[in-house]
């Protein structure tokens, strides 16, 4: 029997180093260091910005089904906490499995909604990121428990679409469940964006105005816009973005995004204007609630996988708002109605 145990366990190793040995496998991954200037209304949080990913994926043709078998485990690196403990500076990013073929991809595990990517994809490394993709209370970025299918390019049209189960760590009373889809058109220098997601009777620890506390709550945002790159190498963004949260009380908030570009050799320079709405509470708006802010981004290339850039952004609180400029925007400190700002100089490579 113990020899029968050990051939099996032989076998099965065996197989798996096979699997391994045949499998495409590549590790990418990109890191961002800067020095940062941050305003958070009433205090400073100036030093060194670190944020990276490293990602180890995998790829395997299988003959007995259509397509390859696909899969990635990632994290993540940031210094924004400012601790020494492990935890501070690293985090799980993705760990997925899936199918890829001329169907698509169908993937499961945690991984990206593609709501969030979509916004994330259009924005980064142009300077309004913060207040477009990553903006948004209740808001579902990366989800553990997720299955997610996304569909190829077609005549120029792609989508995706994403339901995610309650999280094994969610102790709330709610279901838990978040629902999200995306969709993309392109023709020529147009783009055409929308994406949608509903989360219900989800638990989550949710940070507003400097203060974490663990809600369960309903939420659901949208957003919508349009990008043309004319030929000259200019290029126009704007969009709307919606969201409502409600942990008991139905808070709602508008956004509008506008971004001009210009891109020519190694230069390439943003200029971006987002406007916050006045925040409606149960259906009745809070006045003053508001903000404006402003981004401008100037990367210079320096090869294929190298820029330098130099990046400001400033907001303009309205008396009863609390906005942030850092990445996280309700990372502020300070009484409402206080201006933010941050200035950053630094490089970021990708490999």
């Amino acid at each position: 029997m113990q020899f029968k145990i050990k051939s099996s366990l032989l076998v099965l190793s065996l197989s798996l180093a096979a699997g391994f040995a045949q499998a495409e496998m590549t590790i990418s991954g990109d890191l961002t260091g800067a020095v940062k200037l941050d305003d958070r209304g009433s205090d400073d949080k100036d030093g060194v910005y670190i944020d990276g990913t490293i990602a180890l994926d995998g790829k395997t043709n299988i003959g007995t089904i259509p397509g390859s078998v696909v899969w990635r485990v990632s994290g993540g690196i940031n210094n924004s906490d400012g601790g020494s403990k492990f935890n501070d500076w690293v985090s799980l990013k993705d760990a997925y499995l899936g199918l890829q073929g001329d169907y698509g991809t169908a993937r499961l595990g945690r991984m990206q909604t593609p709501s969030y990517e979509a916004q994330d994809l259009l924005f980064t490394d142009t300077g309004l990121s913060w207040l477009a993709g990553d903006y948004g209370v209740g808001q579902g970025s990366r989800i553990n428990n997720i299955v997610r299918y996304d569909s190829p390019t077609m005549a120029g049209f792609k989508a995706g679409a994403a339901f995610g189960f309650k999280d094994y760590s969610d102790d709330g009373n709610g279901s838990g469940k978040t629902y999200d889809v995306a969709a993309q058109y392109k023709l020529a220098g147009l783009q055409l964006d929308g994406t949608y997601q509903k989360r219900r009777g989800v638990t989550d620890d949710i940070e507003i105005a400097g203060t974490t506390a663990t809600n369960t709550f309903n939420s659901e945002t949208y957003y919508t816009g349009a990008r043309y790159e004319f030929q000259n190498g200019f290029g126009l963004t704007a969009g709307y973005k919606h969201h409502v949260f409600n942990p008991g009380a139905e808070v709602k908030q508008g956004q509008w995004l506008a971004q001009a570009s210009y891109k020519q050799n190694q230069h390439a320079v943003y200029l971006s204007y987002a406007n916050l709405d006045d925040v409606s509470v149960n259906g009745s708006k809070r006045s003053d609630s508001g903000a404006q802010a402003y981004a401008a981004r100037y990367n210079y290339s320096l090869n294929q996988n190298n820029i330098a850039f130099i990046e400001g952004r400033y907001v303009q609180n309205d008396t009863n708002s609390a906005i942030g400029a850092g990445d996280h925007a309700f990372d502020y400190s300070g009484k409402a109605g206080q201006d933010t700002s941050r200035v950053m100089v630094g490089m970021k490579t990708v490999f």
